[in-house]
Order: C-alpha cells, then sequence, then structure tokens
C-alpha cells in the first residue's frame, strides 16, 4: 500500500520540465525611469519582453 501511494508522486515529479517552476505571469517589476511634469523631464522604463530560452521548441498544443 504504501508503495503505491508513492508511485504518482513520482510520475508528477519526472514529468515537470526543468522551468516549470519559474511563475507565469511573471510579477510586475519595479519602476526604474523618472517621472517629471512634463514629458522632456521624464524618463522610460520599459518592461524587458519575455522571450524563450536559447534552443527551445516551438510546440503548440491545441486540446480538441
Amino acid at each position: 500500500m504504501k508503495m503505491s501511494a508513492k508511485l504518482p508522486v513520482l510520475g508528477v515529479v519526472i514529468a515537470l520540465p526543468v522551468g516549470a517552476q519559474e511563475v507565469l505571469p511573471q510579477p510586475p517589476q519595479p519602476f526604474k525611469g523618472k517621472v517629471g511634469r512634463t514629458a522632456a523631464e521624464s524618463t522610460p522604463d520599459f518592461p524587458k519582453a519575455i522571450t524563450a530560452p536559447k534552443r527551445a521548441p516551438n510546440v503548440l498544443i491545441s486540446p480538441l
């Protein structure tokens, strides 16, 4: 009985990809720009785009 209870947990651990521990959606980053009274006095701070790791496969899963 104890062995059968551990098997599903082992299957889940093996099935998780390496990057599965990342939090999505990513939490907001702190604003590092400067807000001035006019657009000329302000400095923008655009967030960095989320990109796939190098050599990541292009996979699309579509449920039927």
